[in-house]
């Protein structure tokens, strides 16, 4: 599956993205495409494929991973899997010295170019800070004939574990936020504009204690979100306030009613109750009769 793949580091200066090549032995270069072909296999398995859906949640303990189709790769990850000798090999100094600013590692590449088919095959491995094995300030403390020995050289440490997988043209990954860090996701991900939130609080249902407020300081990602969701779904222009408000006494959740509009409070926490409920995400147990939220959900197919 990785065979013969190439070791890469995404790496970040000054917000410029460069890719750069890790050389490793013939020995190393093996372990790691066993390493990472059993980590796929862990991965996705007898696992369901879910199309991305902002709105739904998966866990590592789900029998789930999300999918998105043809997906566009960035060029340079593409030439540089291409040509991985054309590719500049690490700068020492970016593993060596942690602290340097404005320069970091994003993530670990490794992957492959099927030339026959025009295919890719590639595992990212979002990087964290402790996968750097520097001098500063440590001591790594390795065992050798009975003892520890402090170690004096620099490194990294690269682990089995994937944040997301491209594979043919499609990704593969269950944490959104870990694979945007790596891959721009932000177009599959809807959130309301800011046209959109005017739109939206312009609703002739709704009523804002403190219009001023709800724009500057509570409409964050997640409400943004909501706004989109709800939009999307014409919930305010299929139903009328009061039929709104009968599906609300339905699972007993209160919704403040006033001059035939549903009032949005000055307080986030409820702000985000009353979206939520618009969203189809409050609903009531049918055995216990009790009210819940959730913040994840799918249609079932």
């Amino acid at each position: 599956m990785f065979e013969n793949c190439s070791v890469l580091l995404l790496k970040e200066e000054k917000r410029k993205i460069d890719i750069v090549k890790v050389d490793i032995d013939s020995a190393t270069q093996k372990d790691v495409c066993a390493k990472f072909s059993a980590a796929f296999n862990q991965m996705c398995n007898g696992k369901v494929k879910i199309p991305f859906n902002h709105n739904y949640i998966i866990t590592q303990d789900d029998e789930e991973y999300f999918s998105i189709g043809k997906f566009q790769l960035p060029i340079s990850i593409k030439e540089a899997l291409k040509n991985p000798m054309g590719v500049d090999s690490v700068d020492l100094k970016l593993i060596s010295n942690i602290e340097q600013e404005n320069v970091k590692i994003k993530a670990a590449i490794i992957g492959r170019y099927n030339e026959d088919e025009d295919t890719f095959f590639i595992a990212f491995q979002k990087f964290k800070r402790d996968q750097y094995l520097t001098r500063m300030g440590n001591f790594n403390l390795f065992f050798n004939n009975n003892i520890f020995r402090k170690e004096e050289s620099f490194g990294i440490r690269i682990s089995d574990e994937i944040t997301c997988i491209f594979d043919a043209d499609e990704l593969k990954f269950i944490s959104y936020h870990l694979a945007n860090q790596i891959l721009s996701l932000s177009e599959y991900y809807i959130e309301a504009t800011d046209v959109e939130v005017e739109s939206f609080i312009s609703s002739k249902s709704l009523d804002f204690d403190e219009i001023p407020n709800f724009k500057s300081n509570m409409a964050d990602q997640t409400i943004r979100k909501k706004i989109a969701s709800i939009t999307s779904s014409k919930i305010l222009d299929d139903y009328n306030v009061n039929q709104i408000k009968n599906m609300a006494d339905s699972v007993n959740f209160g919704l403040n009613i006033k001059n035939n509009k549903i009032v949005f409070p000055n307080e986030k926490s409820k702000v985000k109750d009353i979206l939520r409920f618009l969203d189809e995400e409050v609903y009531q147990g049918v055995f216990s009769r009790e009210t819940f939220v959730t913040n994840s959900k799918r249609k079932i197919q």
